[in-house]
């Protein structure tokens, strides 16, 4: 179940205190923040390529 798995991540994020002022944002805009996980690394490391 997917609220099992985010539950620490929740119960963590639940402790970090939001700066003053912050509690009731109500015109949040979402960034344009490309993912890390779709971009391609420079180079592949092979672990027995080393010299």
């Amino acid at each position: 179940d997917q609220r099992e798995v985010q539950a620490p991540a929740q119960d963590a994020f639940r402790l970090v205190p939001s700066p003053p002022e912050c509690d009731d944002i109500d015109d949040w805009e979402e960034e344009n923040v490309p993912a890390l996980a779709i971009t391609v690394p420079a180079f592949k490391s092979q672990p027995n390529n080393r010299k």
